[in-house]
């Protein structure tokens, strides 16, 4: 962030207001695994593989599903059992506080425009009524990027901003155990931010759109999740994908799914050669011809499902 940019924003933004943007923020950004398609589906529902390499013990690959829900954050015996007992835990992102506070910042333009300037007064209002049920002054998105407003609002309101990937980086820590991050937030960030205003402005206006439905499209995707049901989630995202006329949204989560599946597995695969670790990652990431588990097997590992 420019100078420039960092006094606007402590100019703008108190403290309480930036933590609030930030719970919000963070809790979207982790949730867009729901809202990609994987070229084809899982035939069987499971969420817990082990994969079997040269390494003397397997490891494992858990699909997470982004959410604060109090069933998805109580995990199956078989899961927590296996967690447990790893050496290590490896996720999309090591969320400590240097990463969180790297993804709330990257929220902001920092050039001195408005959101507004940026979308135009009817899409700004309409964007500032729903922020605002969010629990988010005025203050804390007036400079927000027209992605970072379209994040937030593509995922429900959050209670506690305390989603299962979140308590799994802070139990794996209460262990003692090592925990690694198969990506930086600047290259997460970096998928959103390489995409067109337009296309930004976009995702806005379809997130708008959608808002009202939200709630009913999360249920469905937390029962699916439940149900360990890779197929009905691809059906709901296909579906979620396809209200975009524009495709952008298309073009967005080929980066977010396709791009980084191939960025984890090549940071993935040195740490499964030491065997007795636990990878979560977003449930959408494990399906498909260019899904985790097809590149895991294209590397020669055996794997088979768990749970």
């Amino acid at each position: 962030m420019s100078n420039i940019g960092r006094r606007a924003v402590k100019r703008q933004i108190r403290p309480r207001d930036v933590s609030r943007a930030q719970a919000a923020f963070v809790w979207a950004l982790l949730a867009l695994s729901l809202l990609a398609t994987p070229t084809q589906a899982a035939s069987q529902r499971a969420i817990l593989w082990e994969v079997r390499g040269a390494a003397e013990q397997p490891s494992f690959v858990f699909g997470t599903v982004h959410s604060e829900d109090p069933r998805v954050l109580k995990l199956p015996a078989p899961v927590r059992e296996r967690f447990d007992g790893a050496d290590a835990v490896v996720l999309e992102l090591a969320l400590g506080p240097e990463t969180i506070t790297s993804l709330s910042q990257a929220m902001y333009l920092n050039d001195g425009r408005t959101l507004e300037q940026l979308i135009g007064s009817e899409l700004y209002n309409k964007t500032a009524v729903l922020l605002g049920e969010y629990g988010l002054p005025e203050i804390a998105w007036r400079h927000m990027k027209p992605w970072a407003a379209a994040v937030t609002l593509s995922t429900p309101k959050p209670k506690t901003g305390v989603v299962l990937d979140q308590q799994l980086h802070h139990q794996a820590k209460q262990q003692g155990k090592t925990v690694v991050g198969l990506e930086t937030a600047t290259e997460q960030i970096g998928y959103f931010d390489r995409i067109s205003m337009d296309e930004q402005v976009a995702l806005l206006r379809d997130s708008v759109d959608a808002h009202a439905e939200l709630p009913e499209l999360f249920a469905q995707l937390i029962d699916a999740y439940l149900a360990r049901d890779l197929d009905a989630l691809v059906a709901l995202n296909e579906m979620q994908i396809a209200r975009d006329e524009t495709g952008a949204a298309e073009r967005l989560m080929a980066g977010l799914i396709d791009e980084r599946n191939k960025t984890m597995i090549e940071r993935m695969v040195p740490l499964l050669a030491e065997g007795n670790v636990f990878v979560a990652i977003g449930a959408l990431h494990l399906p498909g011809d260019n899904g985790i588990l097809s590149l895991l097997k294209q590397r020669g590992y055996e794997v088979k499902p768990v749970y």
